[in-house]
């Protein structure tokens, strides 16, 4: 008789109780293998959410709440209208979203730029860059408004300060925006040469209801004066020069036209 080795049959075929205990044996490995996985991650998944747990009931002790806010870089602002406006909800350090604040800062008119930080463990830090009012603009209600044409504030009823006026524009302006209307830049732009050229502080009025033709009054000699926007740094070369050949008798003038580049108009009282 034939020998047949164990586990095969003639011509090379495995026997079925060969088959069936590989497959025995590779599902107990596969069952071995997952067990193992579990008792090595079961306990550091347990030791994470408890660690998580515990590390965020350390981020909510006393010792992160928030006791000292610093402010900084105001001038017009109190410091309870930044705290107003910062508006900060959370008293702990880990919660507090810096950015946010900063954002709801900004959106106040006299805030040009805000920074706020956080010092460890329990202090905030704001600090802020005021817009500085540069001109008033009477457009039916009287506003303040800073160099660059935003409007800072609605004076209403409130005193106007001694500073140069705006006048003769018809913009509806809004607290927070820039002005846009052409007449009112070219007055904000008028208004930065004759400072170029000296002349600012003794300006009490600048009047844009024709805008390529604004008119200035003068505070010590109460002069108006018609200018042409076209080439105004020459226009105002020629106001000085002739306010100083005139001398003492300025006071005699009631209006210098200087609307054309060749000749000066001067009419007297």
């Amino acid at each position: 008789m034939e020998k047949i080795k164990r586990g095969k049959l003639k011509g090379g075929v495995r026997s079925k109780s060969s088959r069936q205990y590989r497959r025995s044996r590779k599902r107990t490995k596969g069952w071995l293998m997952r067990i193992l996985v579990l008792l090595l991650i079961g306990p550091a998944a347990f030791g994470l959410y408890h660690g998580v747990k515990l590390g965020r009931q350390f981020m909510k002790l006393p010792l992160f709440d928030i006791k000292y806010i610093e402010c900084s870089g105001r001038r017009r602002l109190s410091e309870s209208d930044i705290l107003k406006l910062a508006s900060i909800q959370s008293l702990n350090y880990f919660d507090l979203n810096t950015q946010a604040v900063a954002q709801r800062l900004l959106s106040h008119p006299y805030i040009y730029q805000a920074a706020v930080d956080k010092i460890f463990p329990d202090t905030i830090c704001i600090k802020i860059t005021e817009r500085k009012p540069w001109a008033l603009v009477n457009c039916g209600d009287l506003y303040l408004v800073d160099k660059k044409g935003v409007v800072l504030e609605n004076l209403q009823d409130k005193p106007r300060s001694g500073m140069t006026i705006i006048t003769g524009g018809d913009e509806k302006l809004e607290e927070g925006k820039s002005i846009s209307s052409p007449g009112l830049k070219n007055g904000l732009e008028l208004m930065e040469e004759l400072e170029k050229a000296g002349l600012l502080p003794d300006i009490s009025e600048i009047n844009i209801k024709q805008p390529d033709f604004p008119k200035i009054y003068t505070l010590s000699d109460d002069i108006e004066i018609w200018l042409a926007q076209e080439k105004i740094k020459e226009r105002l070369k020629q106001l000085q020069q002739v306010r100083e050949d005139l001398h003492a008798r300025i006071k005699e003038v009631e209006v210098l036209d200087l609307r054309s580049a060749e000749n000066v108009i001067i009419n007297r009282e």
